[in-house]
């Protein structure tokens, strides 16, 4: 059989942690043991030995820690020192940070759970609108805003006098039961001729919706 005359040979690049564990090693030293002579967390070496840097405290720590771990098993930290400034990674962020960060954060609100939150709260809303502008007027008694005279009682030196207001629109009012006509935003106006003492003006409202209220002003002429 034909042989081939080269051969290839794998090259495997030497990392801080392959460095620092073929040291221990030499020396049949275990983590635990290596951690409580230089007084470091032993979960530390252990990140160091697997790259996982993204478990090791800030970097300047880190290098405290290499120098411990290279005086600890007699290595060279000059050398493992160049090793980790070569290998090191940035810090490796958990799965579900990670999902977190790639995804804008529309596309993480959009779950199906926060799509059927968002559907009721829209249902609800849309209820209580309808409530508060179809249902309330059924039941709310007729709006009047008198304008002229702005309060009662009042008085005046006038034989004519006229009363002014507001009320909801297309609704109706009536002044001493004489029907006042009223305009599309709801404003009234009437002309009434007093007499000398009180003058007592009987309104009656009725809105769209057939609701009714009355009320008594009181104008003394003088």
């Amino acid at each position: 059989m034909f042989q081939p005359i080269f051969r290839v040979r794998k090259v495997t690049e030497q990392t801080l942690g392959s460095y620092l564990r073929s040291g221990r090693m030499k020396k049949n030293i275990s983590i635990e043991k290596l951690a409580a002579e230089i007084s470091v967390n032993p979960a530390y070496l252990k990140a160091l030995e697997e790259g996982d840097y993204a478990s090791l405290p800030p970097e300047i720590y880190i290098k405290g820690f290499i120098k411990k771990y290279c005086n600890g098993v007699g290595l060279d930290y000059q050398k493992a020192s160049y090793l980790f400034s070569k290998n090191k990674l940035k810090p490796a962020v958990p799965l579900k940070r990670r999902s977190l960060i790639a995804y804008p954060w529309f596309l993480r609100v959009a779950s199906y759970r926060n799509l059927v939150l968002l559907i009721g709260l829209l249902f609800i809303t849309a209820l209580l609108l309808y409530l508060v502008n179809v249902i309330y007027p059924l039941y709310a008694k007729p709006y009047l805003n008198l304008t002229n005279p702005k309060s009662c009682p009042a008085q005046t030196n006038l034989n004519k006098f006229d009363i002014a207001g507001s009320i909801q629109p297309e609704g109706k009012i009536w002044v001493n039961e004489e029907e006042v006509l009223v305009d599309k935003e709801g404003n009234f106006v009437c002309s009434l001729f007093f007499h000398e003492g009180e003058n007592v003006i009987k309104l009656r409202i009725v809105n769209k919706f057939g609701k009714e209220k009355k009320e008594e002003c009181v104008i003394r002429k003088n």
